[in-house]
């Protein structure tokens, strides 16, 4: 009789680990696409970095050859060059708000691939009574979950207040250079 509940024990354990195998591959499915999204991102972010200081380096270096060529005053140059930080900065807030999303759902998905790896294990050690109702518990907790909310605001908040400090930036640019420009055109 022992060995008869010992071979149901390892048949259970075996049905509740191949019953999993589906839904750990659809997780571990979704941790790497988050991953390669996170990657992604994060190689835009640093090479949007590079980008934006080595055009500002560069647009300090060359001011005199472009004012030349453009035909550009000292303000119309440093708004230019405002310009380009203001959208840089942007992109770069932009793709480095991204990466850390991904990597958030990414962190969380692995999570539960993990705890279902952990599931018929755990299961054993319930009562075959309780198991049922164990069962329901879990699944609510992992699926239909929504977004954590609080991030997604978060991050969507950061990009809005970004756009309105690049705005009231280029603002307050433009009525710089139309007050240099008036009491430049008053002497």
């Amino acid at each position: 009789m022992v060995e008869v509940n010992e071979e149901l024990n390892t048949f259970r354990r075996r049905r509740n680990i191949a019953d999993n195998a589906k839904t750990e591959s659809i997780y571990n499915n979704a941790v790497k696409i988050h991953r390669d999204s996170e990657k992604k991102y994060r190689d835009k972010f640093y090479k949007s970095l590079v980008i934006v200081f080595s055009s500002t380096f560069l647009l300090f270096l060359l001011k005199s050859c472009i004012q030349n060529i453009w035909e550009v005053t000292d303000s119309e140059f440093w708004f230019l060059k405002l310009s380009v930080l203001t959208v840089g900065i942007t992109l770069i807030t932009y793709f480095i708000k991204q990466s850390s999303h991904y990597q958030h759902l990414a962190d969380q998905n692995y999570q539960t691939q993990v705890e279902l790896q952990a599931y018929p294990s755990f299961m054993e050690s319930i009562p075959t009574e309780e198991a049922a109702s164990v069962r329901k518990e879990l699944a609510l907790k992992y699926f239909g979950r929504e977004l954590e909310k609080s991030s997604n605001k978060t991050n969507g908040n950061l990009l809005v207040d970004q756009v309105k400090t690049s705005a009231d930036l280029v603002k307050a640019t433009t009525e710089a250079i139309k007050n240099i420009n008036k009491n430049g055109n008053a002497q």
